[in-house]
């Protein structure tokens, strides 16, 4: 709910010009993320979404095609909430191993303080035909630049994009195998956190 509270203003003010905000599409959204984590994207319909908002099919069509465009909507947000986390809170760490650790602990904050669609969001990005690739791959992107100026702020080696591009993949992975595990437990998350952390380390160039 804070995600889209924090940035949903700020989506609607470049859609529709300043000022302008729609507390209808706000609610939309919030109360989407807690049905798609309770039934998932393939069990949802548009009536669930229309029910737990309380809102009219009319004034659900005026601001999205589909359950799928709200998916959209709140991937683009949360990918929005961890960048800005990324640029925030990276410049501060003083070494290496630091700036690694504050990275992958920010990683898996965000997978898993978000719930179950954040796996939901990172299964359908990876279809290649799904409205969600393009901002999936622009978060990459971005991150990709993030890890690279603050390696040049260290003074460290630069790194190669294809070589973060796969550990970040790598990243992806891990978090979805637990995100959509029936079987996962708390400790699985701290294990990945660490064999995470330590395929960073022994990933970078020296």
């Amino acid at each position: 709910a804070a995600l889209v509270l924090e940035l949903g203003s700020e989506e609607e003010r470049s859609r529709k010009g300043a000022g302008a905000r729609s507390f209808a599409r706000t609610q939309i959204l919030i109360h989407a993320m807690s049905v798609f984590n309770q039934q998932g994207l393939d069990e949802t319909s548009v009536q669930d979404l229309l029910n737990a908002a309380n809102i009219s099919r009319r004034t659900f069509y005026k601001y999205f095609t589909s359950k799928l465009d709200v998916l959209e909507s709140i991937f683009v947000l949360a990918s929005k909430v961890m960048l800005a986390r990324f640029e925030s809170e990276l410049p501060a760490t003083r070494s290496r191993d630091e700036l690694l650790d504050r990275f992958v602990h920010i990683y898996f904050d965000y997978q898993f303080s978000v719930g179950r669609i954040v796996g939901i969001m990172l299964e359908e990005s990876l279809r290649a035909a799904s409205p969600l690739a393009p901002h999936r791959q622009r978060l990459l992107d971005k991150v990709v630049v993030v890890l690279q100026r603050e390696f040049s702020r260290l003074g460290l080696p630069a790194q190669d994009y294809w070589r973060l591009m796969g550990l970040l993949w790598a990243l992806e992975g891990a978090s979805m195998h637990l995100l959509t595990s029936p079987t996962s437990r708390a400790d699985d998350l701290e294990a990945c956190r660490r064999g995470m952390l330590l395929l960073w380390q022994q990933g970078m160039v020296a």
